[in-house]
């Protein structure tokens, strides 16, 4: 029950099954990403922590009612897949200590002096004041029960100050409120902050720049009681401060959809989904990634050995992509109003392959790659076709389509996974050829007129 008050009768002490683990917010820091030969390194924020405690009388009262943390819990003996629900917070005044070998309870204890004359608060904003409206409800359910009820007044505008250990550009804010903090106002009463990350299912960042750019363009508010991470536009620092006003807790009417002159690119595999967005103009958010706990899929721009999240979009943009696990992926684009789909293809440098955006297959991926994919416009491309290789291969359907830059081709042999030939052709003198594929795995090897032989793996549906 949400409303009943967690006392020591009813909520007593439990230290195990499950234990849970508390860590603050340390910095953000420069850190390096290596593609899987260690040849390509690309510049990215990581998010660092606080070493893991479990203190029971930790003073969160530092940062305010901005105080924000990340919880680890241990199961113990109970299930992998056991959930659980926290409620904050519980009334108990006294906290005994345990042994972690045995779990056996300790004559030791912590005595805690709960808020104004033992005063307990729902939230760390309300807080005994002479405007507060009071009243006297009896409860009809038969207890005749009466409640004290408070109505909190001239809570807003709040000012939440904030701390890291490190001088840095990210600190982690908690949403004190019950209510949704919506981006659009919370930018405009907050000056100096450049972008917000929502950290969502465990490890996946969303980022919403202030000009109103969003890897997700669904991602409008922060909900009740939920941390999030804003990105000052300043100097290292250790302290920000952030405002909510009566504004920032109304909607604004923002519609979800992806942003004018944009290109979002998404990829899918192992259930977990990662975008990053390409947009005209934009200054570029860096990616933060979590220094603990490794994403299981990220995906970003790359730009000049930089990673980002939103960036401009040029002739040619190298994307980085980091999956945990080898995993077949699949990417998904969607253009804003003014984007045409049509005049961009999907370049894969590990195989020669050029994909139009709405036919690309679903491609395997594992590790780090840091410019294996690229998106190119089909002006680049016609300009300049060593862009993508001095050989390439474009996809439309189960047509391949072989371009040499320079060279003229001479011959192709196409061949199954398992080694049977299933196309050959010689005396080609043109600079471009197409063959016909077949359902699956398929390996393309062409040959030039000086010798040089390109190989190339394929898909098709």
């Amino acid at each position: 029950p949400y409303f009943t008050e967690l006392t020591p009768e009813n909520a007593p002490e439990n230290r195990f099954d499950p234990q849970v683990f508390q860590r603050i917010w340390a910095a953000s820091a420069p850190g390096r990403l290596y593609d899987g030969a260690e040849t390509t390194v690309a510049g990215v924020s990581e998010g660092q922590w606080s070493r893991h405690f479990n203190h029971v009388a930790y003073d969160y009262a530092t940062s305010g009612c901005a105080g924000a943390f990340s919880l680890w819990v241990d199961n113990g003996s109970l299930p992998a897949t056991q959930g659980f629900r926290f409620r904050f917070p519980k009334t108990h005044t006294t906290y005994s200590y345990y042994s972690d070998y045995d779990g056996q309870q300790l004559a030791v204890n912590n005595t805690l002096t709960r808020g104004e004359a033992g005063e307990i608060y729902r939230f760390g904003y309300e807080a005994t004041a002479d405007a507060n409206l009071m009243m006297d409800y009896t409860r009809t359910d038969g207890q005749n029960a009466t409640e004290h009820r408070t109505v909190y007044t001239g809570v807003l505008p709040l000012t939440l100050h904030v701390t890291a250990e490190s001088p840095t550009t990210d600190f982690l804010v908690g949403n004190p409120t019950m209510g949704r903090i919506y981006l659009a106002p919370f930018f405009e009463e907050n000056d100096d902050v450049a972008a917000v990350r929502l950290l969502r299912d465990g490890s996946t960042a969303v980022t919403v720049s202030r000009d109103g750019l969003a890897t997700d363009p669904a991602a409008t508010y922060v909900n009740p009681m939920e941390s999030f991470v804003v990105v000052l536009d300043a100097e290292n620092t250790q302290e920000a401060v952030v405002t909510l006003t009566d504004e920032t807790l109304l909607p604004a009417e923002t519609a979800a959809t992806a942003a004018a002159g944009t290109l979002r690119v998404s990829v899918e595999g192992r259930g977990a989904t990662a975008s990053m967005l390409l947009a005209p103009g934009a200054g570029g958010v860096p990616t933060l990634l979590d220094s603990e706990e490794r994403t299981p899929l990220a995906l970003f721009g790359l730009a000049d050995g930089t990673a980002y999240d939103i960036l401009s979009a040029g002739d040619v943009t190298e994307l980085g992509l980091l999956a945990s696990e080898p995993d077949t992926l699949r990417f998904r684009f969607e253009a804003g109003e003014g984007t045409d789909l049509a005049g961009y293809r999907l370049l894969d440098r590990a195989t020669g392959a050029v994909y139009e955006l709405d036919d690309v297959p679903a491609l395997p991926a594992g590790g780090t790659t840091l410019g294996r994919f690229a998106l190119a416009t089909t002006a680049a491309l016609d300009d300049a076709p060593t862009a993508v290789a001095d050989v390439y291969v474009t996809l439309t359907g189960r047509t391949a389509t072989v371009h040499s830059a320079a060279q003229p081709i001479a011959t192709f042999v196409l061949t199954a996974a398992d080694g049977r030939t299933l196309t050959r052709r010689t005396g080609i003198t043109a600079n471009e050829t197409s063959v016909q594929l077949r359902g699956g795995v398929q390996v393309l090897t062409v040959t030039l007129q000086d010798g040089t032989q390109r190989t190339f793996k394929l898909l098709a549906r």
